[in-house]
C-alpha cells in the first residue's frame, strides 16, 4: 500500500509539473501573439476666431488621422484601436495638452510659432482659465495661449506636432536640448523645423502609408507629397529613440526611457526632408 501511495503521488507531481510547463507554454505563445493595442488622442484646432494667424483645418487632420488609424485596425491583423479623447477648437487648452493622458499617438495640428531663443510653442484658441480672455485681450505671445517648450512633457509613444517651427532650434543647442526634454516616453516626434503648410490629406497618406512602410518612411513620404505645391521650404523632421528609427505599426514596443535619464539613446531620426 506504502509503495501504491508513493508511486501515485509521484505522477501526480509529474502531471502537476507537466501541466504547468505547458501553460508556461501556452503564456509565452499568447504573449508573443499579443494584439499591438493602439490609443490615440487629437487636439486640433480649426477656428481661431480672432488670431492673427488666421484659421487651419487642424480638426481636419485629427479627423483623417482617426480615420487611418481605424482602417489600420480593419485592415492589418493583431491590431486593436481606440480612441481615447478627441478635442477641438476652443476644447484645445495648453492646460489639457499639458496635462495629457498617455496614448500611443498623440496629435496636434494647428498654430505654432517660434516663442523665443529658448522656446516654442503650441498656439491654441481658448485660454486655460478666464474664458472671456480674448487673443485681442491676452496678446498673441501670451502663456496663456501658448504652451512653451519647456511646459512640456510628453508621455505618449508616437507624438505627431503637425504644425510649424516645433523641431526648429536656429542653431541652438539649448533649444534643441530643450526640444528632446519633451520626450518623457515618446519614442518617436514628428513634426517640422520651419514654417509648414497645413494640409489634412496629408494624415490620410501619413496612416496609410503605415501600413507598408516604417513609420519615419511613412511621415517623411506623407509630407513629400502634400508639402510640394510651396514657395517657401518646409523641412521634416523626427527626432526621437534611436532604437524607434525602424518601427512598424505591427509591432508593440515599450515605451521609450524619458530623454533626461538617457540622453546619449536619443537623436534626430533619418535624415530632415527639405522640400521645395
Amino acid at each position: 500500500m506504502g509503495k501504491t501511495l508513493h508511486f501515485m503521488q509521484r505522477h501526480i507531481k509529474k502531471g502537476i509539473v507537466s501541466f504547468l510547463a505547458a501553460a508556461m507554454i501556452l503564456s509565452a505563445a499568447s504573449s508573443a501573439f499579443a494584439a499591438n493595442a493602439i490609443t490615440s488622442g487629437f487636439a486640433g484646432i480649426n477656428n481661431y476666431g480672432n488670431c492673427g494667424h488666421a484659421d487651419r483645418a487642424g480638426v481636419n487632420y485629427c479627423n483623417n488621422f482617426h480615420a487611418g488609424l481605424t482602417n489600420i485596425r480593419l485592415s492589418l491583423n493583431g491590431i486593436t484601436y481606440s480612441r481615447s479623447y478627441n478635442w477641438s477648437n476652443n476644447e484645445v487648452t495648453t492646460t489639457k495638452i499639458a496635462n495629457a493622458s498617455q496614448v500611443t499617438f498623440f496629435v496636434y495640428s494647428g498654430h505654432g510659432v517660434i516663442a523665443d531663443t529658448t522656446n516654442n510653442a503650441l498656439h491654441v484658441n481658448q485660454p486655460s482659465s478666464g474664458a472671456t480672455l480674448s487673443h485681442a485681450t491676452l496678446g498673441e505671445s501670451s502663456y496663456l495661449i501658448n504652451l512653451k517648450t519647456t511646459s512640456t512633457s510628453f508621455p505618449h509613444k508616437y507624438v505627431v506636432l503637425y504644425t510649424c517651427n516645433q523641431l526648429m532650434n536656429g542653431g541652438s543647442t539649448t533649444k534643441e536640448a530643450n526640444i528632446f526634454k519633451m520626450l518623457n516616453g515618446t519614442r518617436m516626434l514628428f513634426g517640422f523645423a520651419s514654417q509648414m503648410y497645413l494640409d489634412s490629406r496629408e494624415a490620410t497618406l501619413f496612416t496609410q502609408n503605415m501600413k507598408s512602410q516604417t513609420l519615419l518612411n511613412a511621415f517623411f513620404n506623407a509630407a513629400k507629397r502634400y508639402q510640394t505645391a510651396n514657395s517657401t521650404p518646409v523641412i521634416a523632421r523626427v527626432m526621437g529613440y534611436k532604437l524607434a528609427a525602424n518601427d512598424y505599426i505591427t509591432t508593440q514596443y515599450a515605451y521609450a526611457p524619458s530623454y533626461l535619464s538617457s540622453p546619449s539613446s536619443f537623436g534626430y531620426l533619418g535624415n530632415d526632408v527639405t522640400i521645395s
